[in-house]
């Protein structure tokens, strides 16, 4: 019989961070779930309907957390120093943002889309995703950045980097600094 025992928010939140990022979508449970909060699978239940459920207000309190650290970041006014800045907050949510592509994109857009909590979600990522398009827009207007590429192409460059397969062996610095650098200056040693 497992036993019974109080678990925080918190602690349910990492424990569906990782066990997700172990197991993906498809095969996440409460069952799993349960059994590594060494809990009832009842105990969930009081709390979440099911597994949809307690993943979108995980990812919603992840983008709550990532839209304030934002909010409080004092961004540099040289703008390649603030795009490292970002690619840096884009690539410490990369776990979250990996979790948010496994799910079908169905699964918030049809039935559930006048929930609140499926609302605030879609707040958060309009707040987030408009910050992203202001600063490349910026690096346009600027110069630092080509005109000639669409802004969203880089946007989507960006946000994919975060999803390539870590086969290097690099820690997470280590990845996001070359990953930036790149992104920032291309692989030719001398261009032109």
């Amino acid at each position: 019989m497992v036993r019974e025992k109080k678990f925080t928010q918190d602690e349910l939140y990492r424990a569906t961070h990782k066990l997700i990022l172990e197991v993906g979508y498809d095969n996440f449970s409460f069952m799993l779930l349960s059994k590594r909060l060494q809990i009832s699978r009842a105990a969930l239940y009081k709390y979440y309907a099911n597994k949809d459920d307690l993943i979108l207000d995980y990812l919603t309190d992840q983008m709550e957390q990532l839209v304030m650290q934002l909010k409080s970041i004092e961004w540099s006014s040289d703008f390649k120093e603030k795009l490292s800045q970002l690619i840096a907050l884009i690539f410490e949510y990369a776990d979250t943002h990996a979790i948010s592509y496994m799910i079908p994109s169905q699964k918030w857009n049809n039935e559930n889309t006048n929930l609140s909590h499926v609302q605030k979600s879609k707040e958060l990522h309009t707040t987030f995703y408009s910050f992203i398009q202001r600063t490349i827009e910026e690096g346009q207007d600027k110069g630092y950045l080509l005109k000639t590429v669409p802004s969203m192409l880089i946007i989507e460059l960006i946000f994919h980097s975060i999803t390539l397969p870590n086969r290097t062996g690099l820690n997470t610095g280590e990845r996001t600094k070359h990953i930036t650098e790149i992104l920032l200056h291309g692989i030719l040693k001398n261009p032109k």
